[in-house]
């Protein structure tokens, strides 16, 4: 096996760990910047239905949180959506 292959360059559609971290972290990068542009600029203030929604969103506790939105939903919708 070559080594660009076993380092994961070598092979197409491949991403490598760095490319994945970057990735990642990116993501929640992005995620903070634009809750926080929200929150400064007030916005969700200003939608009855978003309060209505994080009231219900965040009464449950941390580590259900987590579970049910990080986990189960996701699967959930995969299953909904796709039929995977």
């Amino acid at each position: 096996m070559s080594k660009e292959y076993s380092q994961g360059t070598g092979a197409p559609g491949m991403l490598r760990m760095r490319s994945l971290l970057y990735l990642v972290l990116l993501g929640c990068a992005s995620s903070l910047l634009l809750n926080g542009l929200a929150s400064l600029f007030q916005l969700p203030q200003l939608d009855a239905g978003y309060q209505r929604a994080q009231e219900s969103l965040y009464a449950v506790p941390l580590w259900q949180g987590l579970l049910y939105y990080g986990l189960l939903f996701p699967i959930g919708e995969e299953l909904v959506f796709r039929g995977i």
